[in-house]
């Protein structure tokens, strides 16, 4: 592969508000809206958040799907990359 699985993650998430690790958890987007402090006269813009949760774990094919269009590889190849890659973040 020539671009790490958290690059396509982070990529897809621009677009996406979760992203599915399958087997490993899901990638959240959570988003804030913009904020005026009335007593000190302070603006925050919008953010966004990640929030990663381990409970979804159900493949969507999204993170597989991209993987397999931006590397030129085949759909199943691109599941057996994130196979791989969650057994080697579960090892540490």
């Amino acid at each position: 592969m020539n671009r790490t699985i958290d690059k396509h993650i982070s990529q897809l998430l621009f677009d996406h508000e979760c992203v599915t690790v399958s087997g490993f958890g899901s990638f959240i987007i959570r988003e804030y809206p913009a904020e005026i402090n009335i007593a000190t006269h302070m603006f925050r813009p919008s953010t966004k958040r990640v929030s990663f949760n381990p409970s979804i774990k159900e493949n969507d094919g999204l993170l597989a799907k991209q993987i397999s269009s931006v590397e030129n590889i085949a759909y199943r190849q691109a599941n057996e990359s994130i196979s791989i890659s969650g057994q080697s973040i579960d090892a540490q």
